[in-house]
């Protein structure tokens, strides 16, 4: 059994609560970790950038992945927000307590 993990880096906690209470409000995701700040340092417009971002981990039914996604390119505040997926082995409980609140 499986469940989809899916990471989004976010500007700030915010914006990741606010993501996070309105893919709940959907039934798109089960549950939302938001994690402490942390330093991103990446490659932008041909220039090192470096930002404070706060991690986002979201827990969904594998079938939402594609309604996720488009949720999250309109709720994320960046122009291309990096949205990472594991598909994850998980114990039949807990898979299927997120299969039922996704949908």
């Amino acid at each position: 059994m499986s469940v989809l993990s899916v990471y989004v880096p976010c500007p700030d906690s915010e914006a990741a609560r606010a993501i996070a209470a309105e893919l709940l409000e959907r039934h798109l995701i089960a549950c939302a970790n938001i994690g402490a700040p942390m330093l991103s340092i990446y490659r932008w417009d041909g220039a090192v950038q470096e930002d404070s971002e706060v991690p986002l981990l979201l827990k969904t039914d594998p079938a939402c992945r594609n309604d996720l996604e488009t949720a999250l390119l309109e709720l994320h505040p960046y122009e291309l927000p990096a949205i990472l997926y594991a598909l994850d082995d998980a114990n039949s409980g807990f898979v299927e307590w997120v299969w039922a609140e996704t949908r």
